[in-house]
């Protein structure tokens, strides 16, 4: 292309712009009309839509210590795998759990004085804390106390419902501390009624040897189950930090809501600007 042909299609491009903004400029006021329409509409919106408020907490389900491994005798010392604790249940089964009709009883859909167990289960909002085995709660209602009292009553369901799941697990580890208490028992009774005729022979020397390191293992695995069985491993389901509410409401946002509808209302008023010159031009060509 040479050096005239662009300056050419240059000055076109300039034509056409001015063009369209002296387009646009005779139709000024559709575009003025639509935005204070729009405006009007977001502004009527805004006085017949309820307000909501949001409760919100975060919760850390309850745990219970378990090791990965039995410990077994060892002819050398060896570490122990130590005790870590364990969900109740995985964190996205819990979080599932909230999404189910059947989790909201008669109770919390009084207390929240929702329609139904459906409407509860759909406006319960939850979430994952990214790094953490961490639940994070929210929920929308009228009033900043109705928002509270509801996601309060949600999180004591909740507890309770991991309690529950908890129970035969905390359960089994108390059988098993008290199984081995009673092997302590055993081995204890048997080297104080035997030590002494065992220390008296070679063999017996050596299965005396064998009892006490048996008696020591069962001792050091007593003191952990019995950290198993204590916080942090083993508790309940706890808030991580009181609710929090906010004061205002978070639906619908003002400002968000008065600039989308002049915007929209822009587009409206561009939109008819368009039509009405077309169909005036459509009776001046078929006059």
């Amino acid at each position: 292309m040479s050096e005239n042909a662009k300056i050419v299609e240059a000055n076109d491009d300039e034509i056409n712009i001015w063009e369209l903004m002296e387009y646009l400029k005779s139709g000024w006021h559709w575009l003025a009309g639509g935005c204070a329409v729009g405006l009007l509409g977001a502004m009527g919106f805004l006085m017949v839509a309820p307000a909501k408020y949001e409760a919100t907490a975060v919760v850390q389900p309850a745990t219970v210590g378990m090791n990965f491994a039995a410990p077994m005798p060892m002819p050398t010392p060896t570490p122990m795998p130590m005790p870590m604790p364990m969900p109740t249940e995985p964190v996205a089964q819990t979080m599932e759990r909230l999404k189910l009709v059947t989790f909201y009883g008669d109770d919390i859909v009084k207390t929240c004085q929702a329609g139904s167990s459906k409407e509860l289960a759909e406006g319960m909002k939850t979430s994952l804390v990214k790094g953490n085995s961490l639940i994070s709660l929210a929920y929308r209602a009228d009033t900043v106390a109705l928002a509270e009292a509801c996601l309060a009553k949600i999180v004591g369901q909740l507890s309770q419902s991991q309690g529950d799941i908890a129970t035969p697990l905390i359960k089994e580890l108390e059988d098993q501390r008290a199984s081995t208490k009673q092997q302590i028992d055993e081995a204890q009774k048997f080297l104080a009624q035997q030590e002494k005729s065992l220390a008296s022979t070679p063999s017996g020397s050596v299965l005396l040897m064998l009892k006490r390191e048996d008696l020591a293992r069962l001792q050091k695995l007593h003191r952990e189950q019995r950290v198993q069985l204590k916080e942090p491993l083993t508790q309940s389901m706890k808030l991580l930090g009181p609710m929090y509410v906010l004061e205002s409401a978070v639906f619908p946002k003002k400002s968000l809501t008065l600039i989308a509808g002049v915007v929209v209302g822009l587009f409206v008023g561009l939109f008819s600007f368009f039509l009405y010159r077309g169909w005036r031009r459509y009776k001046s060509t078929s006059a």
